[in-house]
């Protein structure tokens, strides 16, 4: 018996269960298909949206974003930093209201 078929009878057999997509999804993820992992992984996420292993290492598997100055290496301390920056604005930026503490009378 191979893992993924361990795996999948136990989500047939059992009542809906995150922990269940999170182990098909690693062992997906180990057998490199990364596809069928993700799938895994969003359905464990319909099942329990706070699920922290799921959320986790689905924010770990979000393609990587291009350098902010492409022609440097990606480790050159002006794209870390640039990274970091547009990271932190990006986050404040969608975190809410743009405008929020912009006095109106501006």
């Amino acid at each position: 018996m191979t893992y993924p078929y361990l795996c999948t009878t136990a989500i047939e057999r059992c009542p809906p269960d995150a922990d269940l997509f999170f182990n098909l999804g690693m062992v997906y993820l180990r057998d490199r298909r990364r596809d069928l992992a993700l799938e895994m992984f969003r359905q464990g996420l319909s099942v329990d949206r706070a699920h922290t292993e799921l959320l986790q290492t689905l924010d770990r598997l979000r393609p990587r974003r291009s350098p902010v100055f492409p022609f440097l290496e990606r480790g050159h301390p002006v794209n870390i930093y640039g990274g970091l920056f547009r990271s932190r604005v990006t986050r404040l930026w969608t975190a809410g209201d743009p405008t929020a503490g912009i006095s109106p009378d501006l």
